[in-house]
């Protein structure tokens, strides 16, 4: 069944009088009224197509005067019809038409008032925000711009002070190492010096090393080795002790400390440097044979031996070892014969003190009895002299008895 198309000027709201401006006036109205993207109702898009229809026809002159004479889209009417009425019944009927549409064009009017300006409330709306928008979007550029001003003044101080740091960085290193050549000059005349025997001059010159670097660990070392050829073991044991703070795992720091200390006296001191270089070396053989020798002084010949054995065993020069063995053999009958002698003087000291006790004894119990025969003299004594008195008051009775 076929749709009858409606009424082109009832699409448009306009009557059949209408110009062509008002013809395009209200066909822009409606447009924006049921745009799909305006509108929600269902049949939008539809009313659409139907205002572009009408609108095409209305606006052009022979499609509205063929249109005007169809009245639409359907069949022909009847000769009974308008197309055959007289002009005056057309006239009357096109004039009742409008009397009857004046109050719907008037609603029309009034709701086509009342949508145009909601669409120009919504276009000054959409016009203040798209103003805002672009005073925003200038806004946001023109910070942009000074950001990215800013940042790239930042990275041109960076760059810059990276520059004067890289500059500064490469004076240092040169200043260093100018320094470390000098020092190295030095420390090479100090060495010179010192294997000639100079040890004063060779003095100076680790020190001139050491004022420009003082953390120079070979300075201290070989410093130390020249205060320990002069016998200046405190000194030496100093500089040692300045190597070995910047470098505790120097070896040979260790092992002349060690020497240092034996030589002072000090094997106890001694043997921790020999064991600290041992640790950090356990084949440094002149170790083994120097804690020998500390051990031997000590009086451990056990230990003495197993270190002069090790060193042996290392690669040590044989003769020096065999002699340290020989001599400690020597040293240890020796000391084992004192020490017989010294029981030996312990055992006789100790029967001489026996009898000292034995005849202090005999002297205490002489001297106990000697006190007791002192004491019954002394009672003797007293006795007789109280007989003597009793005598003496009986001779004085027996006169006086004699008398009367």
């Amino acid at each position: 069944m076929t749709t009858a198309k409606r009424d082109y000027y009832d699409v448009l709201g306009v009557p059949r009088s209408a110009a062509e401006d008002e013809i395009r006036q209200a066909y822009h109205q409606l447009v924006h009224q049921y745009h799909p993207d305006v509108s929600n109702l269902p049949d939008a898009e539809e009313r659409i197509k139907e205002l572009n229809e009408a609108s095409e026809v209305l606006r052009d002159p022979k499609k509205r005067q063929a249109y005007d004479a169809r009245f639409g889209h359907g069949e022909p009417r009847s000769p009974s019809d308008s197309v055959w009425r007289a002009p005056q019944q057309r006239a009357e009927t096109e004039r009742d038409q409008e009397r009857r549409e004046r109050p719907r064009a008037a609603g029309r009017e009034t709701g086509q008032r009342r949508q145009r300006a909601k669409w120009e409330g919504r276009e000054r709306q959409e016009r203040e925000r798209q103003r805002e928008q672009r005073a925003w979007d200038q806004e946001w550029e023109r910070q942009r711009r000074v950001a990215e001003r800013a940042k790239a003044a930042e990275r041109e101080r960076e760059r810059q002070r990276q520059a004067a740091e890289r500059d500064k960085a490469a004076e240092r290193e040169r200043q260093q190492q100018e320094r470390a050549a000098e020092r190295d000059r030095y420390n090479s005349r100090g060495d010179v010096y010192a294997a000639k025997g100079e040890y004063d001059r060779a003095i100076q010159d680790y020190n001139q090393a050491l004022r420009r670097d003082p953390k120079f660990v070979a300075a201290y070392f070989n410093r130390g080795n020249v205060h320990a050829a002069k016998g200046e073991y405190d000194r030496a044991i100093q500089d040692y002790d300045q190597a070995l703070w910047h470098d505790p795992n120097h070896v040979a720091a260790h092992y002349n400390r060690g020497r240092a200390y034996a030589a002072k006296g000090e094997h106890d001191r001694a043997i921790q440097d020999y064991n600290q270089a041992l640790w950090r070396d356990p084949k440094f053989v002149a170790a083994y044979f120097n804690r020998g020798d500390v051990y031997a002084a000590k009086g451990a010949y056990k230990l003495a031996k197993r270190d002069f054995s090790k060193a042996l065993e290392l690669g040590y020069d044989r003769a020096a070892v065999e002699v340290r063995l020989e001599g400690l053999r020597q040293e240890q009958e020796r000391r084992e014969q004192a020490e017989a002698e010294l029981r030996q003087e312990r055992e006789r000291r100790e029967q001489a003190e026996a009898e000292l006790r034995q005849e202090r004894e005999r002297r205490e119990r002489a001297e106990a009895e000697l006190r007791q025969e002192r004491e019954r003299r002394e009672r003797a004594e007293v006795e007789l002299q109280q007989e003597r008195e009793r005598r003496g008051i009986l001779g004085r009775l027996w006169n006086a008895l004699n008398r009367s």
